[in-house]
C-alpha cells in the first residue's frame, strides 16, 4: 500500500536517507561512565543513563550470539527455527538503539527502553528456567524467589531513573502557560515565561499566516495553531538532503513570506558548526536582510518581523 501510494523511492528517502543524514549531522558523543561522587539522585540517574549505553551493547551482542547459535543448531538438527518473534524484537530494538548511538542523550535512549525491557525480562526468565531445572525447589519457594526478583528489578529501575521524584506537583508543572489558557504547565518558570511570550505573539498574526521556525522548537507552532511551510516545518542540520531541496524550500518561503520568524540566539547543540548560518546560509542571509528583531535580545528564542513594519497591537 505504501509503495503504491507514495512510491518506494519516497519510502527509502524519508525512512532511511533523511534520518541517516540527520543523525550523522546531529551526532552527540557517548556520555562518559563516571560514578558520581555523591549519592544524589540526579547524579545517580545521569550515571545510570550513561551505563545503559554499554549495558544495551552487551545485551544486544549477547542475544545476537544466542540467536545465531540457536539458528545453527536448528539447521543442524533439521528442524524449524523456534525464535522468529525474538528475532523481530531484537531487530526492532537494534534499529532504535543505532539511532540513539548517534544522538547519544537520554531522550533518544528512551525510545530504546521498551524492546530492551522485553529482552531483559526474557533473559531473566531464561536464566530462572535453567536454575529451576538444576535445583529441586518446591513450587512455593520458587514462586517467592521469582516475585522477589521482579519486585527488586522494578524497584532498582525506579530508584536509578528517579521516576518517583517526579510525583510532586512542583516537578511536573506549577507554572501555567497562559497563552494556552492554562491547559499546559511546565516546571521551569523561565520556560513557561518564554513559551507564553512567543505563543501569545504568534497568535496576534492572522490565522492563515505562515511562521518560519528557525529555533528547532516546533511546539510553538502547535501551541499557537499557526502553520509553517509544510515539510519541513523547522530547519535543522540534515533537513535538506540536496541543494535542490533547500532551493525549493527557499522559493516557497519567498513566494509566501512569513509573518514572523522564530530565531534562536544559540546554534543547534550550541555548536557553531550546526547553526542555521551553516546548515542553510542562503535562507539565513535572506531572513537577516529582510527581517528585524521584534523581541528581547536576552531570551533564548525571539521573534523577527518584516523590516519597516511595526508589531501588531497588543505586542
Amino acid at each position: 500500500w505504501a509503495a503504491l501510494t507514495v512510491g518506494l523511492d519516497s519510502i527509502w528517502r524519508e525512512i532511511v536517507s533523511r534520518p541517516a543524514l540527520m543523525l550523522m549531522l546531529q551526532s552527540l558523543p557517548l556520555p562518559e561512565i563516571v560514578f558520581p561522587d555523591t549519592w544524589h539522585r540526579v547524579h545517580l540517574r545521569q550515571w545510570f543513563v550513561s551505563l545503559q549505553f554499554l549495558g544495551i551493547w552487551l545485551l544486544y551482542g549477547g542475544y545476537f550470539m544466542a540467536l545465531v547459535w540457536s539458528y545453527v543448531r536448528a539447521h543442524r538438527e533439521h528442524r524449524s527455527f523456534a525464535q522468529p518473534l525474538l528475532v523481530a524484537v531484537w531487530l526492532w530494538g537494534g534499529v532504535f538503539f543505532l539511532r540513539s548511538l548517534t544522538r547519544s542523550d537520554e531522550p533518544h535512549l528512551d525510545s530504546v527502553i521498551p524492546p530492551v525491557l522485553l529482552l531483559a525480562v526474557h533473559g531473566v526468565y531464561s536464566v530462572m528456567r535453567r536454575i529451576k531445572a538444576s535445583h529441586d525447589w518446591n513450587s512455593n519457594y520458587r514462586a517467592w524467589v521469582e516475585r522477589g526478583i521482579v519486585v527488586s528489578g522494578v524497584a532498582v529501575w525506579i530508584f536509578m531513573h528517579a521516576t518517583d521524584t517526579w510525583i510532586p506537583y512542583a516537578r511536573r508543572g506549577g507554572n501555567p502557560i497562559h497563552a494556552t489558557h492554562g491547559q499546559i504547565e511546565v516546571s521551569d518558570p523561565n520556560q513557561a515565561y518564554l513559551t507564553n511570550l512567543i505563543v501569545r505573539r504568534l497568535k496576534l498574526t492572522p490565522p492563515n499566516a505562515r511562521v518560519l521556525d528557525l529555533s528547532v522548537s516546533p511546539m510553538y507552532l502547535v501551541l499557537a495553531d499557526r502553520r509553517g511551510y509544510a515539510a519541513p516545518d523547522i530547519v535543522m542540520p540534515g533537513t535538506f538532503l540536496t541543494p535542490k531541496e533547500e532551493a525549493e524550500f527557499f522559493e516557497r518561503v519567498q513566494r509566501n513570506p512569513p509573518a514572523l520568524v522564530i530565531w534562536s540566539k544559540k546554534p543547534f547543540d550550541r555548536d557553531p558548526r550546526k547553526s542555521i548560518r551553516v546548515t542553510s546560509p542562503r535562507l539565513a542571509a535572506w531572513v537577516q536582510a529582510n527581517y528585524e528583531l521584534w523581541g528581547r535580545h536576552k531570551r533564548r528564542h525571539y521573534l523577527m518581523g518584516p523590516k519597516g513594519d511595526t508589531p501588531p497591537a497588543g505586542w
